[in-house]
């Protein structure tokens, strides 16, 4: 259990706790984005949804069952209650860990906006 607590206490940059605000929400989201912007709108991925925690400017915390891939690209379909710039934001996973807790796997996972 300590070895899966460690993971928690990585810094994983310079942003970490900034500007983040709470907002529990269901959000659904697209696996298999591409990360080009000029095909945005081409992304019919698997559609999934997670737990939104938090948001801020620059991107945002979902509770997910699966573990999407560092750097892959999610169309994420945001709530109307979600301040953001655009409806449906694309955003790169930038870290993905597994929650400390014993039973079913849940994964929280990092997301950086890309504009």
């Amino acid at each position: 259990m300590d070895s899966k607590w460690a993971e928690w206490s990585k810094v994983t940059g310079a942003q970490q706790h900034g500007d983040r605000f709470p907002l529990m929400r269901l959000v659904q989201f697209e696996r298999g984005a591409t990360s080009a912007p000029e095909r945005w709108e081409a992304a019919h991925g698997r559609q999934e949804a997670g737990i939104l925690l938090n948001f801020s400017r620059g991107g945002l915390c979902l509770l997910t069952e699966e573990a999407p891939a560092a750097e892959e690209v999610l169309l994420v379909h945001l709530p109307k209650s979600v301040p953001v710039s655009s409806s449906q934001p694309h955003a790169q996973v930038r870290w993905v860990r597994p929650l400390p807790f014993g039973g079913e796997t849940v994964y929280a996972v990092g997301l950086q906006f890309m504009l």
